[in-house]
């Protein structure tokens, strides 16, 4: 208690002593303060109820007990424990405690306290005791500590921020901490999805990566947030070991993540630097690690951002029914008419990859609008018309679609010029966006939507013919609806030449026929068949392939027929020196062997089955080259770039630069027969079937035998 208030109480009682005996008495207990008042020895005289409620004692159990005894108080950043009674010769001393005091209750709970020591003299100023004066600070420390906290950290990730990460690596000289180890960290592909999904996504990978973080490493670790997509983790009394070992964690930390969720895919690029001496320069340790770092994400960087683009596609199927199936329904009415309109193979290629990703800015569209049952608001209408503009920035991230981000984003224009998001017209408008416009349009009206039924195929064509020259191209309508009318043979790419002259005389036969043709690999074309292609029929180089779409009921079975015969055969350039057959394969002059993939290529699986059943297999299996066709073994032969091949006998008849070295025993692999049937699902099954009579009849089988095939079943 001041002097001051003891003279003004004392002025005011001084003619009632026992009344002022009765406040003095109320005053302890009534103020705000823990008050203890001691002896010379810090034995307790004197206790009060706020110091019973702070410390957990009542004063009848520590009157005549030592402050030390009962209380540990002690300095929370020196750990130094102590009783702060200061010097006692110095008179009227206060004594302040420490702004770090903590003092440990009876129950041992820690309570961060703030307060004073004052001396006791009596009238002879001696001094007799001691008054301690102290209040519970826990609470406003905590609030400090969360104030001085916000300062260093970051607020999304609650990780330390840039600021703290900088001024803990100028420290690092100071510190007894050699090796330092340095981590940088950088988010792959969190532009992509910022750009289409958001910032609330990217904010979302963004705390999965600093909770990823944070589990890798322990506290004493610094690990920082220090840029948009870049984390940075500071480690002391590290080495090179250790920190490669925690980049490893950190990997299998993100491993595991991804396997449990089925979201975006989680990538990080890590490089890491460690300094071994007192004088490492801080800065050049980043920079090091921070090349490190780069030097992994351009290694990474195609495949994970194709691997975020596709999860990004799933995603649409996902979120908007309308997807699913869509883009394969799509490229499968595609294609036909690019082949029809004379598009290159470059070109379809660039037409399937529109097909499949044309609608990919639709992810960063609400599903409140994509969903909708009725019809959009303007609001809406120019919202869900930003798709395009979505989609483009998604392709022009991922270097596999950047070549059709131009596509991507035209794909809705129209061809009078009132289309978006440029509002171009005619043939300004890239001829696969034509080409699409008119395949998009009529999967939709053929298919359920939200709003509304399917419309009949017949009703849906009327509309794109309403259509011509407003919204779409006039003569792409016109080879549409003459290619959906129109027989689709999908057949093996072996039989190219000689079904192009069947063709010509069919036509000539049957004018008012119009004849698709489709080659390649017999696996290739089975699966685009499984995928929903449009075929009509199917001409196989194999039974194998022929059987799976029999085993999925996708054919009229009454309409597979044995068609024709074929050989395996070995060859070489004309101009080569090789001289050999299939059973000297194994010798130094023959260095690589050309065959189809067996995978997916009848061609390839005879080849195999040849060298294994004359037990070559393994030994030439190291010079095998495999090409995605048989047309593909012809060329490499041609040019010269491979030794010899193992090709059909008519692929080798129709080169006049390659030379037949051999020809297969016919008991040593199956017979090389192509199967042929019309598709259950055709459209024009009648005249499926007719033209599967042709091609058994006399002027399809003389022109068949002329390219080196033998008729099943007749001469």
């Amino acid at each position: 208690m001041s002097n001051y208030m003891s003279n003004v109480v004392s002025c005011q009682y001084k003619k009632k002593p026992d009344e002022l005996d009765k406040v003095l008495r109320f005053v302890p207990s009534s103020i705000g303060e823990a008050l203890l008042v001691t002896d010379l020895n810090a034995k307790i005289l004197f206790m009060n109820s706020t110091a019973e409620n702070l410390t957990g004692y009542l004063e009848a159990e520590v009157l005549g007990t030592t402050v030390m005894e009962l209380f540990e108080i002690i300095d929370t950043t020196t750990g130094k424990v102590e009783f702060p009674t200061g010097d006692r010769t110095k008179k009227n001393t206060v004594i302040r405690f420490g702004k770090n005091t903590s003092l440990f209750t009876k129950h041992g709970k820690e309570v961060a306290v703030y307060g004073s020591v004052s001396h006791i003299m009596n009238d002879a100023k001696n001094l007799v005791g001691y008054v301690i004066a102290f209040f519970d600070m826990t609470e406003q420390r905590r609030r400090e500590r969360v104030f001085k906290d916000s300062g260093m950290r970051d607020n999304l990730t609650g990780l330390y921020n840039r600021s703290y990460f900088t001024w803990e690596t100028t420290r690092v000289k100071g510190k007894q901490s050699v090796p330092v180890g340095l981590i940088m960290c950088d988010i792959d592909g969190l532009k992509i999805v910022n750009d289409t999904l958001g910032h609330n996504a990217g904010d979302n990978l963004l705390s999965v990566v600093a909770m990823i973080l944070k589990k890798s490493f322990h506290e004493e670790d610094i690990v920082a947030r220090i840029g948009g997509d870049e984390f940075a983790i500071l480690l002391f009394k590290s080495s090179n070991s250790a920190v490669s070992n925690a980049c490893r964690r950190i990997r299998k930390n993100i491993a595991e993540y991804n396997e449990m969720n089925a979201g975006l895919p989680l990538s990080v690029s890590l490089g890491y630097a460690v300094g071994n001496n007192l004088s490492t320069d801080i800065s050049k340790l980043i920079e090091q690690a921070d090349r490190n770092m780069y030097k992994e994400k351009q290694q990474q960087s195609r495949s994970i951002k194709r691997s975020v683009v596709n999860t990004i596609m799933r995603m649409i199927g996902t979120k908007d029914f309308i997807t699913q199936g869509h883009c394969e329904r799509v490229k499968n009415l595609m294609e036909p008419v690019a082949l029809s309109l004379g598009l290159s193979e470059e070109s379809i290629n660039e037409l399937k990859l529109l097909a499949e990703f044309h609608d990919i800015g639709k992810v960063g569209i609400a599903d409140r609008i994509l969903l909708k049952p009725g019809t959009l608001t303007d609001e809406e209408r120019n919202e869900m018309q930003r798709h395009c503009e979505i989609g483009q920035q998604i392709a022009m991230a991922a270097p596999d679609l950047a070549h059709i981000a131009n596509g991507i984003l035209k794909h809705h224009e129209w061809w009078n010029g009132t289309g978006y998001p440029q509002g171009i017209k005619g043939e300004i408008i890239p001829i696969e966006c034509r080409i699409l416009a008119v395949a998009d349009a009529y999967d939709a009206m053929t298919n359920d939507r939200p709003y509304r039924k399917a419309m009949a195929p017949e009703a849906a064509l009327a509309e794109l013919k309403k259509g011509a020259g407003i919204q779409f191209d006039p003569v792409v309508v016109v080879e549409f609806t003459r290619m959906l009318g129109a027989l689709k043979v999908y057949a093996a790419a072996s039989v190219k030449d000689a079904l192009l002259k069947v063709k010509r005389a069919y036509i000539a036969n049957n004018p008012e026929r119009r004849l698709l043709l489709r080659f390649g690999g017999s696996g290739e074309l089975k699966q685009q068949i499984e995928d929903g292609a449009l075929a009509d029929v199917f001409i196989s180089a194999a039974h194998s392939q022929m059987n799976q779409l029999q085993e999925k009921k996708m054919l009229l079975d009454e309409t597979r027929i044995e068609l024709l015969q074929n050989r395996i055969v070995l060859i070489a350039s004309k101009n080569s020196d090789i001289s050999c057959n299939f059973q000297t394969l194994t010798e130094d002059q023959v260095k690589k062997i050309a065959v189809g993939n067996p995978e997916s290529v009848p061609a390839g699986k005879y080849a195999q089955e040849l060298l294994m059943s004359l037990g070559i297999f393994e030994i030439v299996k190291a010079k095998l080259i495999i090409a995605k066709d048989v047309r593909q073994v012809l060329a490499f032969v041609e040019t010269e770039n491979i030794d010899v091949g193992i090709v059909y006998q008519t692929d080798a008849q129709i080169s006049k630069a390659v030379k037949i070295l051999d020809r297969a025993p016919l008991e040593s692999c199956s017979p090389v027969v192509y199967p042929v049937a019309v598709m259950k699902d055709s459209n024009n099954i009648e005249a499926s079937k007719e033209f599967i009579k042709f091609l058994t009849e006399y002027q399809a089988r003389e022109i068949f035998k002329k390219y080196g095939f033998t008729i099943c079943g007749g001469s």
